[in-house]
């Protein structure tokens, strides 16, 4: 009976962070879904849930995300993970992921969290771009993407990995445990220009800590060649969930390096060098030991 109710709610709830799969998942997801909820509550490390592939991966996403709907709040967009050639190297993947961004877990710039918000928490240069319309779902083109995104947004992306160190970490894990989002820091929206779409892949990504240490530098391209594939790429994915976008939906594209362990970071700066002329759009993020 509870497989039965958990199904109904997700596939026919109006709540905004539902997804939908093609067909029943079976009791072991749903459950796997509920031990992850859980460690997601607690900030503890939880053994890696036996998945080995994607569609008994998102089953699990699908129970996670539905148990945590009291603290995660409306669903604010998607993101997606594993999206730079360094980051799929550290997990052995060969795709993105994709999971749900939840609402009440996005911060304003330069917004000062506790460092130990998960399990084992991490921190991302990322970037969101906002859906201005839900015929995105129809492009397949670089340009026609862009004609249907209304804002561009520095971010920071607040990760979970949340398994214990050791345990396999994998497209179907990450995909399970909602490709560890625990929401991010959000800079002032940038409006779309038709120059973004040679920007966004030419420019260049700075990353410091809080004190003003240089962490990396990476080119727009890092994210999948260009940012706007990592929307192509999700467009594909939600129509094999059965889902679509939606307008003011917000898309985390993915990490421009690989994750940075907090544990020694007092914060993370992030510019976005050539993205518009004559600016520097940025976005900070404050970390403390409260």
């Amino acid at each position: 009976m509870r497989l039965l109710v958990l199904f109904g709610l997700v596939l026919f709830s109006l709540s905004p962070v539902s997804l939908a799969v093609a067909a029943p998942c079976p009791e072991a997801s749903v459950s796997a879904g509920e031990t992850l909820a859980r460690a997601w509550r607690e900030h503890e490390p939880v053994a890696a849930p036996g998945v080995e592939d994607l569609p008994a991966a998102r089953c699990i996403q699908v129970a996670m995300v539905a148990a945590l709907d009291d603290v995660l709040g409306p669903r604010a967009g998607w993101k997606v993970g594993l999206a730079s050639e360094a980051v799929q190297r550290r997990f052995g993947a060969d795709q993105p992921v994709a999971g749900v961004l939840p609402a009440d877990r996005l911060y304003p710039d330069g917004a000062e969290l506790n460092r130990a918000f998960g399990a084992r928490p991490m921190v991302e240069a990322d970037l969101v771009v906002r859906v201005a319309d839900a015929a995105i779902m129809r492009a397949t083109s670089r340009r026609e993407v862009l004609g249907h995104l209304d804002a561009v947004i520095p971010f920071i992306e607040l990760v979970d990995l949340m398994v214990v160190p050791g345990e396999p970490l994998n497209s179907p894990v990450i995909t399970a445990f909602n490709v560890g989002a625990r929401g991010g820091v959000l800079g002032a929206p940038v409006p779309v220009t038709e120059a973004m779409l040679e920007s966004l892949g030419g420019m260049r990504v700075e990353v410091r800590d809080g004190g003003g240490r240089a962490l990396g530098e990476y080119p727009g391209a890092a994210i999948l060649g260009h940012p706007l594939d990592a929307v192509r790429w999700l467009i594909g994915e939600l129509e094999a969930r059965g889902e679509s976008l939606r307008a003011g939906d917000l898309l985390s594209l993915g990490s421009f390096g690989p994750p940075l362990a907090v544990d020694s970071l007092d914060g993370l700066h992030v510019r976005y060098h050539g993205l518009v002329p004559h600016a520097v759009p940025e976005v900070s993020l404050g970390l403390r030991d409260d």
